[in-house]
This record gives structure tokens, C-alpha cells and sequence, in this order.
């Protein structure tokens, strides 16, 4: 995880810095969740269309939104490097290996420090403090509770 998104963690106030009213803002998270399913590519040829249409009006870029996501849920990803055949995970003791123990492929691609694969985790405790953030969100998460009494 990055070192700010483990400060926002252990802030007493985790409240994103991101002004959830700006309309420009409101409009790229229109976008952004309507094309949740598509690719990358057709949330910026989107974009770029509205851009060519609306010059003076701006459009934050997928990877922006993406940032404006996390910041406000407190949901990130964490990715690990792991064995391009899905052997291991270059974790913990293993994180220095330069090569898969198991099937003997390489960490990283031919020259560069770049790993040949990536998995991805995300915690638990943020999801969970996402779903109480919503009081609606948060009454349902009571529900085997109400239903057992």
C-alpha cells in the first residue's frame, strides 16, 4: 500500500480531500461507473469524445477517477509479484528470489526489475469501514443480527 492511503487508515478522520460537489467531478464519476464493465480504452475514447465536444470542459482521465475512487471508498489494491505459472507468490522469505523454487521461471522479465506477474489483494478492514460510511449500508450490515433475535 502506498504510505498515504496507510495514514488515511489510522486517521482518526479518514474523510477524502476531494470535493464530492464539483460538478466536473460528479460528471467523470457518471462516466466512470457507467463504463465499470468496459475497457480502459473505451472510458478514454469516451472521454476524448466528450473533450473534442467540450473543449473548456474538463474530463478527468480514468486513472484519476480511479485515484478519486480509492481516496474516497479507502478501498486499495494491494499487488503482490508472483510466479508468471501461478506457483508462488514473491512474498515474505520468497521476496528476493529471482526465480520460481517450484517451477524455476524467472521473477522478472529478461533485463528489467519489472515482475513477470502480479496478483492482487484488497484488505478487508476498508471494505468493511466503506460499508459502514453509508448509514443505509450500514443498517443492512445488521441484518442476520435483527433476523436471529
Amino acid at each position: 500500500m502506498r504510505q498515504d492511503d496507510i495514514d488515511r487508515l489510522h486517521a482518526a478522520d479518514p474523510s477524502p480531500c476531494i470535493d464530492i460537489g464539483d460538478k466536473h467531478f460528479i460528471k467523470s464519476l457518471h462516466g466512470f461507473l457507467l463504463l465499470t464493465n468496459a475497457l480502459q480504452a473505451t472510458y478514454n475514447n469516451w472521454r476524448d469524445l466528450l473533450l473534442d465536444c467540450y473543449p473548456d470542459n474538463p474530463f478527468l482521465l480514468f486513472d484519476q477517477m480511479k485515484q478519486h475512487i480509492e481516496q474516497l471508498s479507502g478501498v486499495v489494491p494491494i499487488y503482490y509479484n508472483m510466479c508468471q505459472d501461478t506457483c508462488i507468490g514473491f512474498t515474505g522469505p520468497l521476496a528476493d528470489c529471482e526465480c520460481c523454487p517450484i517451477c524455476g521461471t524467472d521473477h522478472y522479465r529478461s533485463d528489467t526489475r519489472e515482475p513477470c506477474r502480479l496478483f492482487v489483494t484488497i484488505p478487508l478492514g476498508p471494505v468493511i469501514q466503506a460499508l459502514y460510511a453509508s448509514p443505509d449500508t450500514a443498517d443492512k450490515m445488521h441484518y442476520r443480527e435483527w433476523t436471529m433475535a
